[in-house]
């Protein structure tokens, strides 16, 4: 711990102090907000501006560590000054703040505002870099992803595994949008889910389908069922590759635990056209507002 101001931080606080300031009262008032006690102050006051800080200084300098805090504090006080009340002493009293800073950025009290420019100019052009490798990791990734896609499409003959493909590919999107994101679990034997993540302080189970037939009403009551059977923070998304009847939709339009993707909606995400981000919230937007639970994504693109 620090227990003594160098005798340069003081002198240069004493030549501030005793140019810069025409009357007394504000100098006075300056001590006492930099954490002078006000006694010490009034048992200088009579004295001149140089020697009363003077003989401040040094009854502070006597008091140990907290009458260098008190110190330390009144050099940012000046430091921070940028005019200079006496009429009389106006170049020298802007040379001794400048003088005063000079010091105070050596002995670390202040900060160099040009050096602390140049670091935060150096963290955002860090951000920014990050940022690009960050945008060119996912693209990649979701190129890698849309040729996997474009591949189970045409795997009709094996649609079992197709749909755990499929679940696998839902949770690596998921993960590089960052969207907290849990596999597929089953429940005992009853039942299952094809995975949940969070988004917007929500939860979502996952129920992803790749079928010839788009899901029938029965299907969708089912999982809407499962969803109420979580806590009220719990929806439901249902991904349906083959699309959805829009008779099935107007018959499930009461079903609000719900929004829908089809098969559509994901391409458009896995080839960067939208992202999974933009698209949950547009088809959010559209639920909450308008009570539509599917709305597609071709719409905005």
């Amino acid at each position: 711990m620090t227990t003594q101001v160098s005798y340069a931080l003081q002198e240069a606080i004493v030549q501030a102090c005793g140019t810069v300031f025409w009357y007394k009262r504000p100098l006075k008032a300056l001590l006492v907000r930099a954490g002078v006690p006000p006694p010490l102050v009034k048992k200088y006051e009579d004295a001149s501006k140089f020697i009363m800080v003077r003989e401040i200084l040094a009854e502070l300098d006597a008091r140990g560590e907290t009458g260098v805090r008190v110190e330390q504090q009144l050099a940012r006080e000046l430091a921070a000054m940028r005019t200079v009340s006496d009429p009389d002493n106006q170049e020298a009293g802007l040379r001794a703040l400048a003088d005063l800073r000079e010091v105070a950025k050596q002995e670390g009290l202040i900060e160099d505002a040009d050096a602390a420019a140049k670091v935060r100019a150096k963290q955002h052009r860090a951000t920014v870099e990050e940022r690009h490798r960050a945008a060119e990791a996912r693209a990649r990734g979701l190129a890698e992803l849309h040729d996997i896609y474009m591949t189970l499409a045409t795997r009709e003959d094996e649609a079992q595994q197709r749909g755990y493909d499929l679940e696998d590919l839902l949770g690596r999107l998921f993960k590089l949008h960052d969207i907290p994101y849990q596999p597929p679990y089953r429940k005992g034997t009853v039942e299952q889910t094809d995975g949940f993540f969070t988004f917007n302080s929500f939860q979502y189970l996952i129920e992803a389908r790749w079928r010839k037939k788009p899901p029938d009403l029965g299907e969708l009551t089912a999982f809407s069922g499962k969803v109420r059977r979580k806590i009220d923070s719990t929806r439901g998304l249902f991904i349906s590759v083959a699309g959805f009847r829009e008779e099935v939709l107007q018959e499930a339009a009461s079903l609000l635990n719900l929004i829908l993707m089809d098969g559509q909606d994901l391409a458009l995400i896995l080839e960067g056209r939208v992202s999974l981000i933009e698209a949950l919230q547009i088809k959010l937007d559209k639920a909450a507002q308008q009570g539509i639970l599917f709305h597609s994504l071709a719409e905005h693109v």
